[in-house]
């Protein structure tokens, strides 16, 4: 059964105002969710002597995990970290 786009309109304002309702600590805390991001996470900080430090780091690490996830697009040409589970 398809739903019509006025239904699923009526069904996201709905969705909108019972959130709207929750307290505002509530609505900060299931707001945003945390995504583990290779290289970028594996340690808490860095820091680099040089400019060129940095970019020879970001071409090595990052550029490998741009071709990793290159690999895990799914048909729409999204990443789904899910599917690369």
């Amino acid at each position: 059964m398809k739903r019509s786009d006025q239904q699923t309109d009526k069904d996201f304002r709905e969705q909108c105002r019972r959130q709207m309702e929750r307290p505002l600590k509530l609505r900060l805390k299931y707001g945003f969710y945390r995504v583990y991001r290779p290289v970028m996470d594996d340690v808490p900080w860095r820091s680099f002597r040089t400019m060129e430090e940095y970019r020879h780091w970001c071409e090595k690490g990052i550029a490998r995990v741009s071709r990793l996830q290159a690999g895990q697009m799914n048909g729409r040409g999204e990443f789904s970290p899910l599917e690369a589970l």
